[in-house]
């Protein structure tokens, strides 16, 4: 146990070592307070300084870029207005059927056939393609083999019925009512048509009398992949392709997240030697582009136009 002045003497040191730690604990607490407070001012001051520069960068951004989208605008509007004057005369007399996927932009394909018509096409409606053509359900599959009198295997549905309504619209000459493919398909949901343009008119009985089948691809019918999408375009690619039309196939769907890049719903058709093609509908040079592609594939001439992946320039040669 030690004698009481050897117990004092451990008392004492310990007191002195517990108050020397406190002493240096208060010294670092007091330098840290004291260091924080300095650093903290030099801090914000830095980032204070750094926010009204990037705030006076991002208004002047704000206000060029508001001058580049007014430009953008005027640029766009005088092409627009330049289109009629482009096409004027390019397909006088011709005959063209419009083929649009369900949920391509509408309002892309009301224009495009405007310019249609202003070039001197009979191009009275748009047929479109409704999203049974995914044919995901059986009852779909099993009034598509109705309409085909056919037993056909899942994998060769679309494009048996694909090539039906191509067919049709390849020689509709003995075709009336009461027996016509389109108004067949129509009642059973497999298409629609829609009168478009001072000619429009939704009874297709007789037309069009051969000539040129412009389609417009991209994501519809329900198909929200960019593979699958390119896969129904080539199958509806190449159904067209197999009758006497003359085909263009054209794009819409450029700035949609799941397109990473122009052409994506042409990578399949792009390589024909037999159908032409058009990736920038989205564009009025690109609606310029198709009226002149179909001019030039009812001359012979096959191409494929616009900015993407295999196109060979932004629009036929004149």
């Amino acid at each position: 146990m030690g004698t009481l002045a050897e117990r004092l003497v451990h008392v004492i040191n310990f007191r002195y070592h517990l108050i020397s730690l406190m002493a240096v604990f208060l010294s670092l607490t007091l330098g840290i307070v004291l260091g924080v407070t300095v650093v903290d001012k030099a801090v914000v001051d830095n980032l204070d300084s750094r926010i009204n520069a990037v705030s006076r960068q991002k208004q002047e951004t704000d206000v060029e870029n508001l001058g580049l989208r007014d430009a953008n605008k005027r640029e766009a509007k005088a092409l627009e207005d330049l289109s009629f004057i482009a096409v004027r005369g390019h397909l006088l007399d011709e005959n063209v059927a419009v083929v649009a996927m369900r949920g391509v932009d509408a309002a892309t394909v009301e224009s495009t056939i405007r310019l249609l018509q202003a070039a001197g096409a009979d191009a009275p409606a748009v047929i479109w393609l409704e999203p049974k053509w995914a044919l995901t359900e059986d009852s779909e599959k099993a009034e598509l083999r109705r309409l085909l009198g056919a037993n056909v295997n899942d994998d060769q549905l679309a494009s048996k019925g694909l090539e039906m309504l191509a067919e049709r619209l390849a020689d509709p000459a003995t075709t009336n009512r009461d027996d016509d493919v389109i108004v067949a398909l129509d009642d059973a949901g497999f298409v629609s048509v829609d009168a478009k343009g001072d000619g429009g008119r939704a009874d297709l009985e007789g037309f069009p009398r051969g000539g040129t089948v412009l389609a417009f691809v991209g994501l519809g019918l329900s198909i929200e992949d960019i593979a699958a999408t390119a896969r129904f375009t080539k199958t509806l690619s190449d159904a067209l392709g197999r009758s006497d039309l003359n085909v263009v196939v054209a794009e819409r769907d450029a700035d949609i997240a799941a397109f990473p890049e122009r052409g994506g719903a042409l990578k399949l058709v792009r390589q024909s030697t037999t159908v032409s093609s058009v990736d920038s509908l989205d564009l009025p040079q690109g609606q310029i582009a198709a009226v002149l592609a179909a001019e030039a594939i009812a001359n012979g001439v096959v191409g494929h136009f616009g900015y993407g992946p295999g196109a060979s320039s932004a629009m036929p040669e004149q």
